[in-house]
């Protein structure tokens, strides 16, 4: 099929073209999407 194995999401557009920039870290971001399904389905 077409569907990648490993996604690498590419930022760089949305920086250079709309000056956008993450308000967290990745690592930021998992860690309160783990938890916010810890809490929420757990």
């Amino acid at each position: 099929e077409d569907d990648p194995q490993k996604r690498q999401p590419d930022i760089s557009k949305a920086k250079k073209i709309l000056g956008w920039k993450p308000l967290v870290s990745l690592e930021t971001g998992l860690k309160n999407t783990i938890r916010y399904f810890e809490q929420r389905f757990l």
